[in-house]
C-alpha cells in the first residue's frame, strides 16, 4: 500500500502535470488507507480473480491499483471523461491488464454484461440523472454481479473548532455549483431506494467514518499535522476551483482567502477535531 501512496505523491510533486490532476493525486494519498479499509470490507466471490472489474469515474485509477495489488481480479476497466488522468492511471498501473476508456458515463462504449463487479466512487454526487445512470450501469453488469458505490454524506461531517465564515463560503459555493449541475452532496442516503427502484437487489449499507484529532499540548509536530489536515480538506476544492470561478460562484480572491483563513485558524487553535462520514453501498443485479 505504501508504494501506491508514494506513486500518487510523486504525481502531486510534478509541477508539469495539470493542477487539478496533481490535487487528485494528493486526495488519493490521503484517502488510500481509508479506501483500502472500505474495499476490504466487501465480500468478493471465491473465483473473482478470473473476472473483470469496472471502475466508473476512475480518476487516476486508485481502486484498480489497490485491487490489483491484492490480485482480486484478472482485468480492470477504468472509465473517466478526463483522458489526461487516464493516461496517468495507465502509467501508474505498470501492467497490461488495465484498460482505460475515455467516455461519458451516460454512454459507455462497453459490451453488455461485461462486468463481474462495478465501482462508482464519488461519482453519483455529480450525476444529474441518477435513473439513467443506474440503467447504464446495469447494462454492463453480469447477472448477479455486484455494484459498489462509495459516496459522501456532508450532513454528517463535523469540524471542531467551527470553520471560519470565509471557509464555509468556499464549501457553500461548491455545493451550489454541484446543485446547479444536477449533483447532490447528500446522495448516499437516497441511494438504497434509488437502487431498489432501478431493479437492483440485496442492497446493503455500510457507514465509514474517518476522524482526525490533534492537540498542541500532546503533539510535537502539531503544525505538520494541521497542514496535512488542511491539505486533505482543501484537495477536493482545488479540483473544481476553475469551474467555480468560471460560473462566478465565488471569486478567486474570496476562494483563496477562505482557504488561507482556514489554515491560519487551524494553526491558531489549541486542538482540532475533524470527522468525515461516507457510505459504502452494495447491491446485485
Amino acid at each position: 500500500m505504501l508504494s501506491i501512496i508514494e506513486k500518487f505523491r510523486a504525481i502531486y510533486n510534478k509541477k508539469d502535470i495539470p493542477e487539478n490532476l496533481r490535487f487528485l493525486a494528493l486526495q488519493s494519498c490521503y484517502t488510500a488507507n481509508f479506501l483500502l479499509h472500505e474495499l476490504n470490507s466487501i465480500s468478493y466471490p471465491e473465483n473473482c480473480n478470473d473476472g473483470t472489474a469496472v471502475d466508473v469515474g476512475t480518476g487516476l485509477g486508485i481502486i484498480p491499483l489497490i485491487l490489483n495489488s491484492q490480485r482480486k481480479y484478472r482485468k480492470y476497466i477504468g472509465i473517466d471523461i478526463d483522458n489526461k488522468g487516464l493516461t496517468i492511471a495507465e502509467r501508474l498501473f505498470e501492467e497490461n491488464n488495465f484498460n482505460p476508456i475515455c467516455a461519458d458515463v451516460y454512454a459507455m462504449p462497453l459490451k453488455n454484461s461485461i462486468s463481474d463487479i462495478l465501482f462508482a466512487r464519488y461519482v453519483l454526487q455529480h450525476v444529474s440523472c441518477i435513473e439513467l445512470f443506474l440503467s447504464e450501469l446495469k447494462k454492463i453488469m453480469k447477472t448477479d454481479s455486484k455494484i459498489v458505490i462509495i459516496d459522501v454524506e456532508d450532513d454528517m461531517n463535523v469540524f471542531y473548532p467551527e470553520l471560519p465564515p470565509e471557509t464555509k463560503s468556499v464549501f457553500e459555493s461548491y455545493e451550489k455549483f454541484q446543485k446547479q449541475c444536477g449533483g447532490d452532496r447528500n446522495i448516499s442516503k437516497k441511494l438504497p431506494y434509488l437502487l431498489f427502484q432501478a431493479g437492483f437487489k440485496n442492497v446493503e449499507i455500510k457507514p465509514f467514518t474517518s476522524t482526525f484529532f490533534v492537540s498542541k499540548k500532546d503533539c510535537r509536530d502539531y503544525f505538520k499535522q494541521t497542514k496535512d489536515a488542511f491539505l486533505a480538506l482543501s484537495a477536493e476544492l482545488e479540483l473544481v476551483k476553475d469551474e467555480l470561478f468560471e460560473h462566478k460562484f465565488i471569486s478567486p480572491s474570496d476562494f483563496h482567502r477562505g482557504l488561507n483563513n482556514c489554515l491560519a485558524y487551524l494553526n491558531s487553535s489549541d486542538s482540532i477535531f475533524i470527522s468525515r462520514t461516507e457510505f459504502l453501498i452494495t447491491a446485485t443485479k
